[in-house]
């Protein structure tokens, strides 16, 4: 059990970083879409 919630902490890690990566440079209808 350990094993999987560190697989699902590093997923959302992944997930939360490359979500601000790819907002960051868009404009606010680009972060919408995303978000």
């Amino acid at each position: 059990m350990r094993r999987v919630k560190l697989l699902c902490t590093a997923l959302m890690l992944l997930a939360s970083h490359g979500a601000l990566a790819v907002s960051y440079p868009l404009p606010p209808e680009g972060s919408r879409l995303v978000g």
